[in-house]
């Protein structure tokens, strides 16, 4: 069964495209009381950078079991801070990315740096109808995001490469479940608010 929805999965979103270094670098730290967040950004293709947060637990011995955030249709992104602190709190390395359209990704953006079609599914649709004249499609853009951000987890010393998590709500459900579909090293999901047939 599992194969099978894999291989369906791969048949919907198409190739990947070659895995190139991620020319990852960490913008800014921020320590808190019980754990650091980095502000990181990782290139998911050449030259299209993605913006992340990583929250590094305090005081644990490492490494620890990660985390991969899927944002869900907000403005802001990677903002929900809560979630992530919570679970750098309990002793999970947490990665959280802004994907395509929402947070620090806005892809068509005013002189002033307002998104031009609206944040979040207006920007989706939008990218996503010229990616169909393509071939390719916006879910295939985010679950590769999710793949490298994964990637990136597996790069860093404090994380436990046989404990990879990823979990989302709404729009971050959807890349949840699309992400541990087509990754095998996922070894937990958790989609919220998001249905399926499979």
């Amino acid at each position: 069964y599992v194969r099978e929805v894999r291989d369906k999965i791969q048949q919907c979103l198409g190739p990947w495209p070659e895995k190139t270094p991620l020319n990852a670098r960490v913008t800014k730290k921020t320590k808190r009381d019980a754990y650091t967040i980095e502000n990181v950004i990782f290139e998911s293709r050449p030259g299209f950078p993605v913006t992340a947060n990583l929250y590094i637990p305090e005081g644990r011995k490492f490494p620890l079991p990660a985390v991969l955030c899927a944002c869900g249709h907000t403005d802001t992104g990677k903002i929900g801070y809560q979630t992530f602190s919570g679970l750098a709190r309990v002793g999970y390395v947490t990665l959280v990315f802004d994907p395509v359209g929402q947070g620090e990704r806005l892809q068509y953006v005013t002189p002033d740096l307002k998104s031009r079609h609206g944040i979040g599914v207006s920007e989706h649709i939008f990218a996503g109808n010229q990616m169909f004249l393509t071939g390719e499609t916006i879910s295939s853009w985010f679950t590769w995001d999710g793949i490298r951000a994964i990637d990136y987890l597996l790069s860093r010393s404090e994380v436990d490469p046989r404990h990879i998590g990823i979990t989302g709500v709404s729009g971050g459900g959807t890349q949840t479940t699309w992400i541990c579909g087509a990754d095998p090293r996922v070894t937990m999901a958790a989609p919220a608010c998001f249905i399926t047939t499979f």
